[in-house]
């Protein structure tokens, strides 16, 4: 009896359809090659995500090399914006100390967000493979996967409250920890992958240090900060989270890469 085919490896084969569909020259050639490596490839989230790969290396890639330069502008104000509002709304988050009452500090404040915002932008970019038009759209979109991580923390914080373990601190840290870094790993870390590639492991962290920032920065209770198990509650989500979502984007990065080495063997 024939099994039914698996929805994962209907949607890898679909995205290869849809990558090579706009391929002017044997495109049913280049679907049977690539079709036959996804076939090859064990486990149908891996094949999803190679297929993936194919998709944004023939279509994606096309557009961000065609984009006008209109485009990274609007970028790069739509990232400011979140920066400046979202992933940098306080600095005390990192570390800074907190303005006194009464003294008009904004306009300081904010000239140093907007120097630290230029100077992660500008180690993003440098740090980005490809052409300069690539690397200022890959680092104009940084802070769109910063948010991403913002989100993923805000949707498991509704759920973390079911997760009690009084007795087990450690292990409670760890059980939310993977929570979030599965989440935070299914958002940002094929992204990371894609666009970043070699770079990528680095900068999924550096995206994930807002969520992190946030965080320890603003501690309900100040007796909690002093005491160890305040702490692990806290901040040991986040450590784990990071070590998830670090191992899930050096996952994606390989198998783009052993993907981008079939169709250059090609």
């Amino acid at each position: 009896m024939e099994t039914p085919p698996k929805i994962l490896r209907v949607l890898a084969h679909a995205l290869i359809r849809w990558a090579v569909s706009m391929r002017v020259r044997s495109p049913a050639h280049w679907r049977a090659f690539l079709a036959r490596h996804l076939d090859a490839i064990q486990g149908d989230i891996p094949a999803v995500i190679w297929a993936a790969g194919c998709l944004w290396s023939m279509r994606v890639e096309r557009l961000i090399a065609r984009a006008p330069p209109m485009v990274n502008c609007m970028l790069f104000l739509t990232g400011l914006h979140v920066g400046l509002k979202i992933l940098m709304a306080h600095l005390a988050w990192y570390g800074f100390p907190r303005a006194p009452l009464g003294t008009p500090a904004d306009a300081q404040r904010f000239v140093i967000k907007l120097v630290l915002f230029l100077v992660v932008i500008a180690m993003v970019g440098l740090c980005s493979p490809g052409s300069p038009r690539r690397r200022i759209f890959a680092a104009c979109t940084f802070p769109l996967v910063g948010v991403l991580a913002m989100v993923a923390t805000a949707v498991v914080a509704e759920f973390a409250d079911c997760v009690r373990l009084p007795d087990y601190p450690i292990a409670e840290a760890a059980v939310r920890g993977l929570g979030l870094g599965l989440l935070m790993a299914t958002l940002i870390s094929l992204p990371t992958a894609l666009l970043y590639r070699g770079s990528a492991v680095p900068v999924a962290i550096l995206s994930v240090l807002p969520a992190v920032a946030k965080a320890g920065g603003s501690f309900p209770e100040p007796n909690l900060v002093d005491s160890g198990e305040g702490l692990i509650w806290r901040l040991g989500p986040y450590v784990f989270a990071l070590v998830v979502v670090a191992a899930s984007t050096y996952a994606c990065c390989r198998l783009q890469t052993m993907g981008l080495g079939a169709r250059g063997r090609r």
